[in-house]
């Protein structure tokens, strides 16, 4: 994890970085680099990068206050481990059809909502994490790693729902989610969602969670090749 807390403050921004900051204070979304996702995983152009050290100072005001609309980010690569844990932020944050370098961590964040969407990243881990409005993992591949788990969402609070819908996860040493204790106020959306690991556990660990509203795994398909599927118990 990147000690962020020892660094100061970014002030040497490139182009892309200030447009960034100039949309979340009008409430816009940035153009971005223009590419796709897949061009963006092939591109090395650092004229297409934002600092993830950049989007923590964001979500913590060290560059104003954004419009309620929250920070959005789109069509760029995010350089490094993007590292969220303890943040608590006033505006949410959606990255859309980005490439995020590294894992995402949000451990005992407190965000409005959290959007990746059509983006490549790794692990996602959000032990703790409270999001008020929701969170949306949706048509992501999330490509994980570790016992831990690809996606963790273990004591996580979220209200509204949470929406893992056409959502590719893959984790060849543990499982693909793990989020025993989990508590979504409303639905939990797993359409379409292919879940692939490699646990001797299941690859879906749902247990001692609660749903207070439904649980939708049409057309999900969960792998484990070493031991059950999925898990959901009291």
């Amino acid at each position: 994890m990147t000690e962020y807390s020892s660094l100061p403050i970014l002030d040497d921004l490139t182009d892309l970085e200030r447009e960034l900051i100039d949309a979340a204070h009008a409430g816009e979304v940035p153009t971005g680099s223009g590419l796709s996702v897949d061009d963006l995983a092939e591109d090395d152009d650092p004229a297409h990068e934002i600092r993830a050290q950049l989007v923590r100072e964001m979500l913590l005001g060290q560059h104003g206050t954004f419009d309620p609309k929250g920070v959005r980010v789109r069509s760029v690569r995010v350089s490094g481990p993007l590292d969220l844990d303890n943040v608590s932020a006033r505006a949410g944050l959606s990255l859309i059809s980005c490439v995020v370098n590294g894992e995402i961590s949000a451990w005992h964040a407190n965000l409005p909502w959290l959007r990746l969407a059509h983006c490549r990243v790794g692990n996602v881990h959000a032990d703790g994490a409270r999001l008020e409005s929701g969170m949306w993992l949706d048509d992501l591949r999330i490509a994980g790693a570790g016992s831990a788990g690809a996606v963790r969402l273990p004591k996580a609070r979220i209200g509204n729902r949470l929406d893992l819908s056409r959502t590719e996860i893959t984790n060849s040493t543990g499982a693909a989610l793990f989020a025993p204790g989990l508590h979504v106020d409303g639905d939990l959306w797993l359409d379409e969602t292919r879940f692939d690991a490699a646990t001797r556990w299941a690859a879906v660990q749902l247990f001692q969670a609660r749903i207070d509203g439904v649980v939708s795994l049409r057309k999900a398909r969960i792998f484990n090749a070493a031991g059950t599927a999925f898990q959901l118990t009291n």
